[in-house]
């Protein structure tokens, strides 16, 4: 039997979180309770600790939210309708649940486990999350804009975010996103974005498939341990903050596709390296730049196949410069056997001390 309980304000305890009054419950902390499906209509509401939310539960609209706690799974469709969810427990979706539409789950650093569908599991436009863990456990497709606030990690345990035709990833106003584990499909322009330039990307063994041309265009990127980007397209660098490739990480660029290097600002210096251990490796990639010019520094630069070259430079000091001019700023550069690095416009220049 399904229980539902409110309590009335003056008559029972309330439960405080922060300067919150959240005033209207479902369930207890000392009975467990299988639920119906729940609309919840007050502007501030709580699912308590032994609450089996296996039917879904719905925010009537913007102005409802909720403070979960519950430490079963939740099942069946959920509808925020812009309202905000905050977790004061890890949530774990079941493998029946479903994602009506968008809204806010304040995860206050606390870990929101995507269902495991052998099918995949679609998150749809409008979803936010601010400040948490998200765990996939299944292929997940985006349709359309999915927003990450504050400091968010997707772990894809080796599962894939599919953009599709409408899928958008986006980080918030000076927020990070660590990808760990996992591969962004179906890259296009504008499909993965920083709303700002204090915005930050970390990839954590993550591959992107491009499936359109695509612009990096503010915010940063680091490589923390690899990178791989594939796709017979362009990827371009637009951004005018300053990226990197850590200690002991690689950026994988993939046969057929094209590295352009187009900073919104004339600064040629966006794309750093930690020390010799950080690797740029170019297989069967062209790599282009504008007149602004590219220099790489301290890294390493392995060339892999016909690598063309294509530099915007009419100068040598505009073209794409390989080495800082100092032992401190060496680049080393590795061209394998039967590859070349060949330059079909504008200028390479060599600038390590050594030979």
């Amino acid at each position: 039997m399904s229980v539902y309980k409110k309590i009335i304000i003056g008559l029972l305890p309330l439960v405080v979180l922060g300067n919150q009054l959240w005033c209207v419950t479902i369930g207890s902390n000392s009975a467990v309770s299988r639920q119906a499906f729940v609309n919840f209509t007050d502007p501030t509401n709580t699912i308590l600790g032994f609450a089996a939310m296996e039917n879904g539960f719905s925010l009537n609209t913007a102005a409802v939210a909720c403070l979960f706690s519950s430490v079963f799974p939740v099942g069946g469709p959920v509808t925020l309708n812009s309202g905000t969810l905050t977790l004061n427990l890890d949530l774990k979706f079941d493998s029946n649940a479903t994602l009506v539409n968008g809204g806010l789950i304040n995860a206050a650093f606390r870990i929101l486990s995507l269902p495991d569908i052998r099918t995949g599991f679609t998150i749809p436009s409008g979803f936010i999350v601010s400040n948490g863990i998200i765990y996939l456990n299944s292929d997940v497709t985006l349709d359309g804009v999915f927003r990450l606030n504050g400091s968010t990690i997707i772990r894809g345990q080796h599962y894939s975010l599919n953009l599709g035709s409408s899928g958008v990833l986006v980080v918030g106003d000076g927020g990070t996103l660590l990808l760990d584990d996992v591969t962004i499909d179906g890259l296009y322009a504008g499909s993965m974005y920083c709303t700002d330039n204090a915005g930050t990307f970390s990839f954590d063994n993550v591959k992107l498939i491009l499936d359109g041309d695509y612009s990096f265009t503010q915010g940063r990127f680091d490589v923390v341990t690899s990178c791989n980007i594939s796709g017979t397209h362009v990827f371009t660098y637009q951004s005018f903050s300053a990226s990197s490739i850590q200690s002991d990480a690689i950026l994988f660029f993939d046969t057929g596709m094209t590295f352009s290097y187009a900073p919104s600002v004339a600064e040629k210096n966006l794309l750093t390296m930690s020390d010799q251990s950080s690797i740029m490796h170019l297989y069967e990639t062209s790599l282009h730049s504008t007149s602004t010019g590219l220099q790489l520094t301290k890294g390493t630069l392995i060339v892999e196949g016909a690598c063309p070259v294509y530099s915007g430079a009419v100068t040598a000091a505009e073209g794409i410069i390989l080495g800082g001019g100092s032992t401190e700023t060496e680049l080393s550069v590795r061209i394998l056997p039967e590859s070349s690095l060949d330059v079909v416009s504008g200028f390479v220049v060599y600038n390590n001390v050594g030979t």
